[in-house]
């Protein structure tokens, strides 16, 4: 998720900065739009810049995020699976479970 993270703020940044350089020509005329400025997207452009510029920092960065975030989510499943199963064993009456002792062990040089 880290690399797909770090390759839509590339194309986000690529989208953005084409968009600084938008034009069209009307009979032979040039005439360029500057989007960034005419939506106030110039922040938006910037933080998508600086992202990018720190782009294995950040992968590394949620690489780590989404490990502790994958670790907390299975202890909160266990943690509530375990209440249902104790829950269950409760209300059922649990399991039992006989021991009985062993024979000694038959010595095998004989």
């Amino acid at each position: 998720t880290a690399l797909l993270c770090l390759l839509l703020v590339r194309g986000l940044r690529r989208l953005l900065e084409s968009w600084q350089g938008a034009g069209f020509r009307i009979l032979g005329q040039e005439i360029s739009i500057d989007v960034i400025s005419l939506l106030n997207l110039a922040p938006v452009l910037h933080a998508v810049q600086q992202m990018d510029d720190l782009s294995w920092t950040l992968v590394v960065l949620l690489v780590v995020v989404n490990s502790l975030l994958a670790g907390l989510v299975f202890l909160l499943m266990a943690y509530v699976l375990g209440g249902v199963y104790n829950l269950i064993a409760r209300l059922t009456g649990g399991l039992e479970v006989e021991l009985k002792e062993a024979d000694a062990p038959r010595d095998s040089k004989r």
